[in-house]
Order: C-alpha cells, then sequence, then structure tokens
C-alpha cells in the first residue's frame, strides 16, 4: 500500500510472527496467523506461570525488533459505523478489497459468549445457570427474554459484553499493526457510540443515509413493513448524533457508484 525506499527495512514473516507473539504478551494464543481482512484468529486461553515464562524468556531478546517495526511504521486505524441499512456492508467490502484487515464487532460479540471464555461465566453468573442450554451453550434465546423489554437488564448485560469485546479488538488491533505496520485496520461496529469505542481509532467514519432511504432499502432487503423498520430506526441513533461525533461521513443517499466514489475519495485522503 505504501511506497518504500530500497533502502528501507522490511521485516521476513518470521519477524512478523515474533512481533505478533510479543504484542499479544500473556493476554492470548492464536489459532493461526491472520490474514488481511480476517479477524478471526483469536481465542483467549490460559497459560500457567511457567509455561509463561519459560515462552518470555525465549522471545524477548527480540523486543529491540519490536520497538523498531513500531516507530517505522504504525497501523491506521479507522472505526466505522453508520445505521440500519446505511450500507456498512458495502463498505467494508470496498475497504477489504483495498486490503484494509477488519474486525467485526458483532462477530467478536459471538466469541464472549463461546463455552470457557471470562464473557461466558460473567453472563451465566449475572443472570442465572438456567440460560445454559443442554450443550453447556448459552441459549441467546432465554438470556434474551431476560432482557427484551427491560433497560436495566439491557444495560447489565451489555456492561459485561461491550468491555469484553473491547478488548478481544484490542487484541486484534495489537496483532494486526505487529504483522502490518504500514496497513490500515478498520473496527466495524454499528453501536460504537453507545458501547464508547470511537477512542479506539484514528478516525471514526460514519455511513449516513436518510431515514426514507433506509426504510426502503431494510423493506426490500430484509422484507420487513414500514413500521418495524421505523422502530428499529427510532431505536437508534440519529444521523445528526453519529455525524457530530465522526471525523468522515460518507453519504449514501445515491447510487452504488456513487457510494464506491465516495469511500474512495475518503481512502485516498486516508492514505495521502
Amino acid at each position: 500500500m505504501t511506497s518504500r525506499s530500497r533502502n528501507s527495512w522490511i521485516p521476513t514473516m518470521a519477524a512478523k510472527r515474533l512481533c505478533f507473539m510479543v504484542s499479544l504478551g500473556a493476554e492470548c494464543v492464536t489459532r493461526r496467523i491472520p490474514e488481511r481482512g480476517d479477524s478471526r484468529h483469536l481465542i483467549e486461553r490460559g497459560m500457567s506461570s511457567v509455561d509463561m515464562a519459560g515462552w518470555r524468556c525465549g522471545i524477548l531478546g527480540s523486543a529491540s525488533l519490536i520497538e523498531h517495526l513500531r516507530k517505522e511504521h504504525r497501523v491506521k486505524r479507522i472505526c466505522l459505523t453508520g445505521g440500519l441499512a446505511s450500507g456498512k456492508s458495502t463498505a467494508i467490502a470496498y475497504l477489504k478489497a483495498q486490503g484494509a484487515s477488519v474486525i467485526d464487532a458483532d462477530k467478536l460479540g459471538h466469541i464472549v459468549y463461546e463455552t470457557g471464555t471470562q464473557g461466558y461465566r460473567k453472563v451465566i453468573d449475572a443472570f442465572g445457570e438456567d440460560i445454559v442450554g443442554g450443550d453447556d451453550m448459552i441459549d441467546r434465546g432465554k438470556l434474551g427474554a431476560k432482557v427484551f423489554g427491560n433497560p436495566d437488564e439491557l444495560k447489565r448485560l451489555t456492561d459485561i459484553v461491550w468491555p469484553e469485546i473491547r478488548h478481544l479488538t484490542e487484541l486484534e488491533m495489537n496483532s494486526y499493526e505487529a504483522l502490518y505496520p504500514d496497513g490500515v485496520v478498520v473496527l466495524e461496529a454499528a453501536v460504537l457510540f453507545e458501547a464508547g469505542w470511537e477512542d479506539m481509532g484514528d478516525q471514526v467514519w460514519v455511513i449516513a443515509v436518510e431515514p426514507a432511504v433506509a426504510i426502503e432499502r431494510a423493506c426490500a432487503r430484509d422484507g420487513l413493513d414500514r413500521d418495524a423498520v421505523q422502530s428499529r430506526l427510532d431505536a437508534q441513533l440519529s444521523n445528526d448524533e453519529r455525524v457530530a461525533k465522526s471525523d468522515v461521513v460518507i453519504e449514501n443517499n445515491g447510487s452504488q457508484a456513487e457510494f464506491f466514489e465516495s469511500l474512495q475519495a475518503a481512502w485516498e485522503q486516508l492514505n495521502q
């Protein structure tokens, strides 16, 4: 993405793997090295103090390598959000095609509920063992029944889940920064502002669409009636509220070609 001089230091894949391990430290281990655009590689697993001590002794001698990498390059971080039927998925597909790595907050939310994780235990402690199904997985239907229509209980749940998602996001961002230090990583989060995650990026991109356009698109896409879509829009932040907190506003009220032109302009501005 970024041009390099002939004398620039270019890290080998072995160095990148090492940077990835050191950047995560004792927080987690991984199933595999992540690819650009793929944020599903992380899974939290504990390590004993003895194992960790031996592991650290073997790699911390290369800490200077990490510092050199981080001083020479820094990944650009974008937080992207928007309302219902605003075009977030289309924007993400475009950014992936440009080489950006993407972190999907919704997918990380599913990891929080996985059996054996810290989030899994916290949710059960808060809402009771009866939300656990026969497969030891949290039954999202039973949990939903406890929070639906109850703002206090919903807040109780998000106070558990959102910090866990933030923690996983930070791990993801650190891993991408180590592997692709001159790259771009995008956090896609519909509840970016509600969860207080906007400080995790260098820029906040908001995709704005007029309510009438959003209603028309959502009805066509999801087969919902207009009243149902309007109710969902009313429960979200307004365009004005999002735009007031943004660094870049990308409107999507016209054709897809026009939307791509706006995305390209924002991408080129980011990489100047």
